[in-house]
């Protein structure tokens, strides 16, 4: 039962079955005519109604976990590929080794959907994304002074919901993938001191 609605819309259906259970039992509790029996049957009503509106709200908000294939670099400083991001209007347009100003206070606040656009060779690709927080890289902390130097891209192959050890079905992913950003402020000094 617990897998049942920890997958698609089950949740949801199972409110309103409950529902209907409840106004049957509503309906039922106006033609006994014995008060104790009625009032039995009217609390048990009263609690399939409750407890449906509880257990699917649980249930909907149960956390999406993605099985994904490996991390591929897309884009890297130097690369001939032409690479377009739009994330949530904070990040619009081609990446480029300029600094990224301001919005940097939305992506390392945030986490971030959109799509990623790649022109390579006369072939073009178009993929809906995810950018996860912890899939933010930064060789200090993050400033308007960063630019984004690297773009990995990891496609989700399913996801499905899970709530206390159990799991839904698998389910085609939302989106196409999640991608990991590298970030680098240049601070010639922060090189220095990695270079052996």
């Amino acid at each position: 039962m617990i897998e049942w609605l920890l997958t698609g819309n089950n949740p949801i259906i199972y409110l309103m079955v409950s529902i209907l259970i409840a106004i049957i039992i509503a309906i039922v509790m106006t033609c006994v005519k014995n008060d104790k029996i009625a009032d039995v049957i009217g609390s048990f009503g009263i609690f399939i109604f409750i407890q449906a509106f509880i257990i699917s709200f649980i249930f909907v908000c149960a956390p999406i976990v993605h099985t994904t294939s490996d991390w591929v670099t897309v884009y890297q400083i130097g690369n001939d590929r032409k690479v377009t991001l739009n994330l949530d209007n904070i990040w619009t347009g081609e990446i480029t080794t300029n600094e990224i100003g301001p919005s940097y206070k939305h992506i390392e606040n945030n986490n971030l959907h959109g799509t990623i656009s790649i022109d390579e060779n006369g072939s073009h690709g178009q993929y809906s994304i995810d950018v996860k927080q912890e899939n933010i890289v930064e060789n200090k902390k993050l400033n308007e002074h960063s630019k984004l130097v690297k773009v990995e891209y990891r496609r989700y192959e399913s996801q499905h919901n899970e709530l206390f050890g159990f799991a839904g079905k698998d389910e085609k992913p939302k989106n196409d993938g999640e991608l990991r950003l590298t970030f680098d402020d240049g601070d010639a000094d922060i090189k220095k001191i990695f270079k052996h």
